[in-house]
């Protein structure tokens, strides 16, 4: 969760100037610019803001109709900040991204939101710039263009240490890191460096062999180097490294790749397991089976622009997709 209590409302928008809310049965319009009117002297000391469900200080009424009101409590971060709409959570948000190479134009001009507790799946072909936006979501790169927000804040032009801290981790294509670590000792990076959380080598150890276990991967080779170890057990280590960062949302890309229909299976359960422990999940997967059958909303990419969004079946409906990506067989 991103640490906005649970409580009845619709957020409208969300800036540095105002928070504006809809509360049931009352409504209110409260930010720096309301609250400068009335607390002068506090004004500097606005950052951000939290819903509190409270009624509303007496002296910050604003016109409404009668029953409950929400106040804002003031913080010094917005880091714990999400944005609602529509009933859903927006957990990142990206408008207008803009990537360049060179004379290359990898993403161009993106808008894209996941909310929080999706399995959102992004698609397209070879070179359509899936897995550079992941990339920039995670800080691998930095946009040329556009803003990318996380939980409310911007971080596009945040370090990936920095990122990754807050909440978001990522799996790659290509699966060998560290091949002179044992799988424990790989997966201990995560909980030791990616997150702000201080845990010990036996706490990380011990998380460590937890989380392999969790995600079916063979115990009695944990304490085996990576360079040992085959593709399948090569990805579980990546993806319990990730876990290990304890991320409110992962950037999975092709996790699947090279699995038999019976391991992909296996994958897919987990996926839906991570989602349903909370964490939200945006993944790059080439297997139309898979990708259709786990995904709650689908985004397409097609040479660095979006051409289609909605849910797997909308998706697979669309002509644009059909005749860039998917073929004649879903027409």
């Amino acid at each position: 969760m991103c640490g906005v209590l649970s409580c009845p409302r619709t957020v409208l928008s969300l800036d540095s100037s105002s928070l504006i809310f809809v509360s049931a049965p009352g409504q209110a319009t409260i930010g720096p610019s309301i609250l400068h009117h009335h607390h002068e002297d506090i004004t500097h000391h606005i950052h951000s803001f939290l819903i509190l469900c409270s009624p509303i200080p007496p002296d910050l009424l604003l016109s409404g109709n009668d029953g409950y009101f929400y106040y804002c409590y003031l913080l010094t971060s917005s880091k714990d900040i999400a944005v609602t709409s529509g009933g859903e959570t927006i957990i990142l948000k990206l408008e207008g991204v803009i990537k360049k190479f060179g004379g290359l134009v990898a993403v161009n001009g993106v808008d894209l939101q996941v909310n929080e507790g999706e399995i959102l799946g992004l698609v397209g072909p070879n070179g359509a710039g899936k897995t550079t936006l992941l990339n920039l979501i995670s800080g691998i790169y930095r946009p040329d263009g556009g803003s990318i927000q996380f939980c409310g804040e911007d971080i596009s032009r945040l370090s990936m240490d920095r990122i990754c801290r807050k909440g978001i981790a990522k799996t790659f294509q290509h699966t060998l890191s560290f091949p002179g670590l044992t799988a424990r000792e790989s997966v201990m990076i995560g909980s030791l460096f990616g997150n702000g959380h201080h845990a010990s080598m036996g706490e990380a150890s011990a998380e460590a062999e937890e989380l392999l276990g969790r995600i079916g991967f063979p115990l009695e080779r944990i304490d085996m180097p990576l360079s040992s170890l085959n593709v399948i057990e090569l990805r579980r280590t990546q993806l319990a490294r990730a876990l290990a960062s304890r991320p409110k949302i992962i950037l999975l890309d092709e996790l699947m790749t090279g699995l038999n229909p019976s391991e992909s299976a296996e994958a897919v359960a987990l996926i839906k397991s991570l989602r349903d422990d909370g964490v939200t999940i945006v993944m790059i997967e080439h297997v139309m089976r898979v990708i259709l059958g786990v995904s709650d909303r689908m985004v397409v990419l097609d040479r660095g622009e979006k051409i289609a969004e909605g849910t797997p079946d909308e998706v697979v409906r669309n002509q644009r997709v059909i005749d860039s990506y998917l073929g004649e067989r879903y027409a």
